[in-house]
């Protein structure tokens, strides 16, 4: 509590442990309380330090449509859905826009009149149907530092989630980095012809994706043919699997919205691009371009 945490999140909390006490598959409401507590944090360091700049971030919505669009819209997928997951996830988005809007509402009040607030999103959703017979299953590492030192290269990369399936490997230098792309590139699951990974070079990266298989079983393995002899694990010890399948994916759309002093009240924007945020928010702040920033200040959303 001295961090933030407020009493009404905290009885959330609660009442959330108590109802999967009852009904042990309303554990997904759980991704929802994480931006409540994590807002109640920002929430006092805001009122605390009183920023020129804050910026606060959510996923919840994003995780439940990537999981639950099957459960919500079962007519428009191949795959069979249930009647028990269209009953326990059925609601899920809609709770999770729900719970966005409570956290909004929470950072209006927050905004005084002096305040421009923005809401922005990158990207926006839309149904993912998957070519595999039985949907695309929903898939993460169990450890990412344990893959690290199988590939034998602990100290020298960095390693960070980006998705449930993928995560990015960061090289201090060209020479590790093409250790990372011949030890991953080379991995296989069960046979040379399913291989483990999707790579693709970025900058000082290496992101990461698994490829999905339907026909895994207790007994198939992950070899690495460039480390040692063929490291071999068995592949439910690296990764395990959610149950559920990828049923949303990202759409390039975005949305961006502006209110306060400066800001042209009812106005649109024909057409942006994600550069142009961080100038168009130094424009508000006052303070200079970089010449290096190749986006433009959406003049439509200033007032005259």
């Amino acid at each position: 509590m001295g961090l933030g945490l407020q009493r009404k999140t905290m009885v959330k909390i609660i009442t959330q442990l108590m109802a999967e006490r009852q009904n042990p598959r309303s554990y997904w409401k759980r991704v929802a309380l994480q931006p409540c507590i994590n807002l109640d944090c920002f929430e006092k360091l805001y009122r605390h330090h009183s920023p020129d700049f804050a910026s606060f971030h959510s996923n919840h919505v994003a995780h439940y449509m990537h999981t639950y669009w099957k459960a919500m819209c079962p007519e428009i997928f191949p795959q069979e859905t249930s009647h028990n997951e269209v009953e326990d996830y059925g609601g899920a988005i809609e709770h999770g826009y729900r719970v966005a809007d409570d956290l909004l509402r929470r950072c209006m009040n927050l905004a005084d009149r002096d305040t421009v607030l923005v809401v922005a999103s990158s990207m926006g959703q839309q149904p993912y149907i998957s070519p595999l017979k039985n949907g695309k299953p929903i898939r993460q590492f169990r450890s990412l530092d344990h893959l690290v030192r199988i590939i034998d290269l602990t100290g020298k990369v960095n390693a960070l989630s980006t998705m449930s399936d993928q995560f990015n490997l960061y090289a201090g230098d060209e020479q590790t980095k093409d250790l990372v792309m011949r030890r991953l590139g080379s991995a296989y699951v069960n046979t040379p012809q399913q291989p483990m990974f999707y790579l693709e070079n970025v900058n000082n990266a290496v992101t990461v994706t698994m490829r999905p298989y339907e026909d895994l079983s207790e007994s198939s393995r992950v070899v690495f043919p460039e480390i040692g002899q063929g490291a071999s694990y068995p592949y439910a010890d690296l990764i395990y699997s959610t149950g559920m399948v990828k049923s949303g994916w990202h759409d390039p759309k975005g949305t961006m919205i502006l209110k306060g002093p400066g800001i042209r009240k009812g106005g649109t924007i024909a057409d942006s691009n994600n550069l142009d945020i961080a100038p168009t928010l130094l424009s508000i702040l006052g303070m200079p371009i970089p010449g290096e920033m190749k986006g433009c200040i959406l003049q439509e959303a200033m007032a005259i």
